[in-house]
C-alpha cells in the first residue's frame, strides 16, 4: 500500500510539469506565428506601392487604359462629348447592381445625363458563368 500511496503523489507533479511543457510550446508556436504573420504584412505592404508614387503621393491611374473597351461591346447613355464620363461595370446577374440599376440610375439619368453633364459607359462585368 505504501508504493500505491507513493505513485499517487508523483503523479500531480508529473501533470503540472506536462501543463506547463504543453504551455510553453504553446506560447512558443503561438510567437512564431504571429511574428510570420507580421512579417508576412510587413512584406506585402512594401512590395505593392497601393497607387503611390516613390515620394508618397498619390499617383492617377492611366486614363487611356481605363477608357479602353473590354471584350464585350459597351452599353453609352449621354453625349459623347459630355465633360464627365462615368464607367460603370455591371454583372446582369448581381443584385447590387439590379439595385444601382432600379434606383440610383434613373436619378442619375435625370439630373446628369439628360442635362449634358455626364456620359455613362456600362460594361459588362460578369459574374457568373
Amino acid at each position: 500500500m505504501a508504493k500505491s500511496g507513493k505513485k499517487s503523489a508523483d503523479k500531480p507533479e508529473e501533470k503540472v510539469e506536462a501543463t506547463e511543457t504543453n504551455k510553453t510550446w504553446l506560447f512558443i508556436v503561438g510567437a512564431v506565428a504571429a511574428a510570420i504573420l507580421v512579417g508576412g504584412i510587413v512584406y506585402w505592404r512594401a512590395s505593392s506601392d497601393g497607387g503611390m508614387t516613390a515620394g508618397g503621393e498619390k499617383k492617377d491611374p492611366d486614363q487611356a487604359a481605363l477608357m479602353t473597351p473590354g471584350p464585350l461591346e459597351d452599353i453609352s447613355l449621354g453625349k459623347v462629348d459630355a465633360p464627365n464620363t462615368i464607367v460603370e461595370y455591371a454583372s446582369m446577374t448581381c443584385p447590387h447592381c439590379a439595385q444601382f440599376q432600379k434606383v440610383v440610375l434613373p436619378e442619375l439619368q435625370k439630373k446628369y445625363i439628360d442635362t449634358g453633364q455626364a456620359r455613362l459607359i456600362l460594361r459588362e462585368f460578369p459574374l457568373d458563368g
